[in-house]
């Protein structure tokens, strides 16, 4: 089964330890979805947007596209 590339992915970390890496279609989705898990996990001490082969500052680029400077 072939990985589904979200336009947007963000990391957060939560007040009880955990993390997680929040996909979406927007980043107003992903905000969203940040503050969803709060009441479960307390706020949000951090978040930022992914940075890697396929992503550049949480927006989805491609690997094929991506510059490295």
């Amino acid at each position: 089964m072939a990985e589904v590339k979200y336009p947007f992915c963000f990391y957060a970390e939560y007040e009880d330890g955990r993390s997680r890496y929040i996909s979406g279609n927007s980043e107003e989705e992903c905000i969203c979805s940040i503050v969803h898990y709060e009441p479960k996990h307390g706020k949000c001490t951090y978040y930022t947007g992914v940075n890697d082969d396929d992503y550049v500052d949480g927006e989805y680029v491609g690997a094929g596209n991506f510059i490295y400077e």
